[in-house]
């Protein structure tokens, strides 16, 4: 087996192209290309089935850029690292997301080096796109990748594959033993290390680990969330931490410095359930409290502090204690108090007698308050007697004023005129820099509308195919992956659903997640998996309900997926988009493992309606499950469908199965009443009567309900009275 790290990747001796031609493109770049081009292949494979004209078209492209680039080098070779790929040591992929995207799906496939040559096939292609986009658990059932590829015939594109997990592999075939005892242990100890040196890249790595420390999830897979989240966030830091103290102890105070800064990435009401639960009640027991908060500058330490005093004030008067606890000095102690005292008065979240009581610590220091200090009650007070109620809302209004987002705001319409007029110009690269700060400002702050016409400038900007503007395409292609990340797109979600009562909020967003295609939609639906709060899955079905409309078959593809709360929900959508598209698909669901699913789907069926649906709900009476029969029963009544009268009266009356229990019996009188065909008449009259074979409180309830749906029946049809 080739180790990724002995591969020679220098291309000094294919410098020349064939057939004499100028050389121009360096292996680095053709290397890029490639990747890029597998990258946008797999994307298309993960949407939809080998045979999709998409997917076609991705690896026929992919294929003419390999071929095309490799008659410059008989052999390509990159190998893959943690979020990029490397090509002669220089980084690839780092700056877009879709290849580190697949620079860790190969990872997770074990594949740590591919290697290109000539003569490559477009069913090679096509087996190396299944192969990346395969699970691990599939792969490995193969033998591997390298026995994925093999088995399919391919020689041009090879993978170089993890030393010590193929050795781990190969140790199942050898006879037991010390030497192989021995081998086994090395395995082990390898296979260690390189999970420890993945674990101190991510300890190392501030703001990646305050991401996967968000998304901490229990053994079932679920997302933890409050107390219990900031529990096992703490568990987590105080373990890695021990780790790294036993292995590289000389590594702590970089450590703790990173844990400090995780700190500041984290939300502000998880962090603040992390530092009551756990940092300040052990502050003077607990080592890793200490040197995480001692590492903290006090610009920091009073945002951090800041926001947590807003909840428990009443450590205001003992904030220096704590700060000296944690092993601030003197100068620091007083630069970050003063500091602190000015966010508590930005915030104006804290009752001011509290935020004064800082003046006195901070006086018994020997520090003067800021000139002026607080406004007295009296002066505040004098304020309401000065100004009119109208006056004092427009403070308000200037006081929650966000100069940042405004000034995007007003700017936005200037700089996309200008990004029309691009030819025009001389500094259009700084409208498009600018236009790049104000998108991400405007979906920031839930700006979606504006946001989306930036957007929509840029493509018909592109589109329009003129040379100065087609130099900033790969900038916004940059802008529009990063959007698509899963977690931008799950914020812009979380964002809007708080402000679904806001009408041009939620209209905003549906055109931002419109504009993003299928990305958009999938997103959604990820986020409608996850989310444990009723309130944002109710908003992500209502969305989904217009947004899918015409991607049905997108919402289809999740009816196997193996959560079936998802399934329900997926199921829930189609409801609401009430298409005779969803039919085939809720037809799917009606037979689904999961009696919930197929409850969902009945409901669905009954709320699309239409002729078709009619006759799902009348197929569903053969159905196995007694609950999916009741359903379709009731519903066929709630719709009046007069030609399921005959398959009603049958069950009935027994001639067909599926309705032998009386309260199945009871339904179908329920629905016939509902329906209210005059040909039922002389049946409702006999269960209205006696029934013989019944037991006295079964014919009694029956013959109640048949009562009613006689009545009914007369009330529209008068003239039946008079047979008698």
């Amino acid at each position: 087996m080739q180790n990724p790290d002995d591969l020679d990747l220098h291309p000094q001796e294919h410098l020349h192209a064939p057939d004499g031609e100028a050389y121009t493109l360096s292996q680095e770049q053709a290397a890029l290309d490639i990747l890029s081009r597998l990258a946008i292949a797999c994307k298309s494979r993960l949407l939809y089935s080998p045979d999709h004209p998409n997917v076609k078209d991705a690896v026929s492209l992919l294929h003419a850029v390999a071929e095309d680039n490799l008659r410059f080098y008989p052999e390509i070779a990159v190998r893959v690292e943690k979020g990029r790929f490397a090509c002669n040591g220089i980084p690839l992929g780092e700056e877009r997301e879709s290849l580190r995207q697949l620079a860790s799906r190969l990872r997770e496939l074990n594949i740590r080096a591919l290697i290109f040559a000539c003569g490559i096939s477009l069913k090679e292609m096509e087996a190396l796109v299944e192969l990346s986009v395969s699970s691990p658990e599939a792969v490995e059932k193969q033998g591997g990748a390298e026995a994925f590829l093999l088995s399919r015939g391919m020689h041009s594109v090879r993978v170089v594959e993890s030393e010590a997990a193929k050795a781990e592999e190969d140790t199942g075939f050898r006879e037991e033993g010390p030497e192989a005892k021995v081998e086994e242990e090395e395995v082990v100890k390898a296979s260690a290390e390189e999970d420890f040196g993945e674990l101190l890249d991510l300890l190392f790595e501030p703001e990646r680990l305050a991401l996967a420390l968000s998304g901490l999830r229990d053994s079932d897979g679920r997302p933890l969330e409050g107390e219990v989240l900031a529990s096992a966030i703490y568990d987590f830091l105080r373990e890695a931490r021990e780790m790294v103290q036993r292995r590289v102890p000389e590594r702590i105070p970089s450590l703790s410095r990173s844990f400090a800064e995780a700190l500041l990435f984290l939300e502000n009401n998880l962090r603040n359930l992390l530092l009551i639960g756990h940092f300040l009640p052990g502050i003077r027991r607990e080592p890793l409290v200490k040197d995480v908060l001692g590492r903290l500058s006090p610009q920091e330490a009073s945002g951090v502090f800041s926001h947590l005093l807003s909840l428990i004030p009443q450590l205001i008067p003992k904030m220096d204690e704590l700060l000296e606890a944690v092993g601030f000095r003197e100068r620091h102690l007083e630069e970050t108090l003063t500091l602190l005292r000015e966010r508590l008065l930005d915030l104006g979240e804290v009752p001011l007698p509290l935020v004064s009581a800082l003046d006195a610590v901070l006086a018994s220091r020997g520090i003067k308050p800021l000139a002026g200090g607080l406004p007295t009650t009296d002066e505040i007070s004098s304020l309401s007697e000065f100004y009119g109620e109208g006056e004092l809302e427009e403070i308000r209004a200037i006081a929650e004023l966000d100069i940042t987002v405004e000034a995007c705001v007003s700017s936005t319409p200037m700089l996309l005129d200008l990004l029309q007029r691009g030819e025009e110009l001389d500094n259009l690269g700084k409208v498009v820099d600018l236009l790049v700060e104000n998108f991400w400002e405007l979906v920031a702050s839930a700006r979606f509308s504006l946001a989306t016409a930036i957007m929509e400038a840029f493509e018909r900007a592109l589109h329009s195919g003129k040379p100065a503007l087609l130099a900033h395409r790969e900038q916004y292609e940059g802008l529009l992956e990063e959007a698509c990340g899963k977690g931008i797109l799950k914020r812009v979600i979380q964002m809007a659903s708080e402000r679904r009562g806001d009408r041009e909020t939620v209209e905003g967003f549906k055109a931002f997640m419109r504009r993003l295609g299928d990305r958009g939609l999938l997103a959604m639906i990820e986020a409608l998996g996850s989310e444990e709060r009723m309130a944002v899955r109710k908003f992500i079905i209502d969305s989904l309900a217009d947004l899918a409309q015409e991607r049905v078959s997108l919402l289809g593809s999740f009816l196997d997926d193996h959560r079936w709360y998802l399934v329900r929900n997926i199921v829930t959508v189609m409801a609401g988009i009430r298409s005779p598209s969803t039919l085939p698909y809720l037809e799917r669901a009606m037979a689904h493992s999961h009696p919930r699913v197929r409850s969902e789907a009945v409901r669905a069926v009954g709320l699309t309606g239409g002729y078709e649906a009619e006759g799902l709900l009348i197929k569903g009476l053969d159905h196995p499950d007694e609950r999916v029969r009741v359903l379709c029963i009731r519903w066929l009544g709630r719709l009046e469908v007069t030609r399921a009268t005959s398959r009603l009266v049958a069950m009935l009356e027994g001639k067909e199965r599926g309705a032998e229990e009386i309260a199945l019996k009871k339904e179908i009188l329920e629905s016939l009443g509902k329906i209210m065909d005059p040909s039922t008449y002389d049946l409702l009259r006999k269960y209205a009567g006696r029934q013989r074979g019944l037991f006295r409180s079964e014919w009694q309830e029956l013959g109640t309900v048949a009562r009613e749906a006689l009545q009914r029946l007369v009330n529209k049809y008068p003239h039946l009275a008079r047979k008698g």
